[in-house]
């Protein structure tokens, strides 16, 4: 887009001063009267008369310092998930009524931040008007207006019902299995899940071979485990030892030697503990638990993405 070119005014006209990161976005939006209850559309501002440009400091600082959000912002194609949002919000227009929606996208940030920095509905509003690296991820300019706590409920539970979570969640591994990120080589469980029919739910015949603490062990399990993956499958599970009969020397440097690899699980939990407010959620319904659970893995996994993307650990999509 080409901006158009400053006029000059009458001095006692209408004039409206903004501030944004995005000019000619914002000047197509004033053209084409999208908000309809802005002060522009209002009293017909619709010109550029000047602008001018300059460079934020700040946020030209905190890209120097490392901002993760910019790093994830670049690394993800945010627009493969829009097909979920439109077939879960979009309704037919019924006149030129109402106010405009605000963007799915910029939504669906704003729950990612909340399951990265532990945030509530209530405090959200104020964090992203506070933080710089926040509207820069968003979108957003120091002007705009920001969703309210009732907005980002309402979008959630939204979600939630229709079970589009679990789409996006989907959406984006398979996307990662395209780019080798995810090999599905096995399979790596932790000791948080303590419930043997958890680990047969999880695995299924992609995976060849699985790494599990000792409180795996048992046949029914390998059973459970085999019927569903296949005879070929490799249980590197940790063996147990029991009163009387400790494990021998042989068997402690087998456990070490499984554990290399399924410690790996461990940092995954230990991250979501110490820097995404832990692994505990409080909701109402199954339904809204099950949500939440998946944007806090979605979001991991989104920022996992994004350090192997700039470490150069996986490959860059053409």
């Amino acid at each position: 887009m080409t901006l158009p070119k400053p006029i000059f005014l009458p001095l006692f006209s209408n004039h409206y001063i903004g501030v944004t990161n995005n000019l000619e976005k914002r000047v197509w939006e004033h053209i084409n009267s999208i908000d309809k209850g802005s002060f522009t559309y209002k009293y017909n501002c619709h010109k550029l008369v000047c602008y001018e440009v300059f460079e934020d400091s700040r946020l030209k600082r905190l890209s120097e310092m490392g901002d993760p959000l910019e790093k994830v912002s670049g690394a993800v194609d945010w627009e493969i998930f829009r097909p979920i949002f439109f077939a879960v919000f979009h309704k037919e227009v019924r006149g030129v009524g109402g106010r405009t929606p605000w963007d799915y996208v910029l939504m669906f940030k704003i729950l990612l931040l909340q399951g990265w920095y532990n945030i509530a509905d209530d405090n959200t509003e104020y964090m992203i008007n506070d933080r710089l690296s926040f509207q820069r991820f968003l979108g957003l300019s120091l002007g705009d207006k920001v969703p309210d706590a009732k907005t980002i409920w309402l979008f959630r539970n939204t979600l939630s019902k229709n079970g589009a979570d679990k789409e996006l969640f989907d959406l984006f591994s398979a996307q990662m299995e395209v780019e080798g990120v995810i090999t599905r080589n096995g399979s790596l469980v932790d000791a948080s899940v303590h419930d043997s029919q958890a680990i047969v739910d999880i695995c299924d015949e992609r995976d060849n071979a699985i790494n599990a603490d000792s409180a795996y062990v048992g046949e029914k399990l390998e059973e459970a485990l085999r019927e569903k993956c296949g005879d070929d499958i490799v249980l590197n599970i940790n063996e147990k030892g029991y009163r009387n009969k400790p494990l021998t020397e042989e068997q402690k440097a087998s456990n070490r030697e499984k554990s290399k690899t399924r410690v790996r699980v461990e940092h995954v939990f230990g991250h979501m503990t110490n820097s995404m407010g832990g692994m505990t959620i409080r909701c109402i319904g199954i339904t809204r638990a099950r949500c939440a659970i998946a944007l806090k893995n979605l979001a991991y996994n989104m920022s996992r993405y994004a350090y192997l993307l700039f470490a150069k650990k996986v490959p860059v999509a053409a």
